[in-house]
């Protein structure tokens, strides 16, 4: 092989190292933040719907608690 080519050969091994290097260090780094994203969106989704849940779950009982003194109330059941 000429020098030439040689120093070809190297120079481009030298250009694209670094660069394969530094792409799978950030494909790493993204993978690694979506990955906390998406669960971080996750556990907020699940905390809102608990809460949901919950404020239902709180209306309805009330809803049947009232109903039931409502019903204890009424003349019908009192006599």
């Amino acid at each position: 092989m000429k020098l030439r080519q040689k120093m070809f050969i190297g120079s481009a091994i030298l250009a694209v190292v670094p660069v394969v290097i530094t792409g799978l260090f950030t494909s790493q780094i993204a993978s690694t933040l979506g990955q906390q994203a998406l669960t971080e969106s996750a556990q907020s989704h699940i905390t809102s719907v608990r809460d949901s849940k919950k404020n239902q779950i709180e209306d309805y009982f009330t809803s049947l608690f009232n109903q039931i003194r409502i019903y204890a109330d009424t003349s019908t059941t009192i006599d």
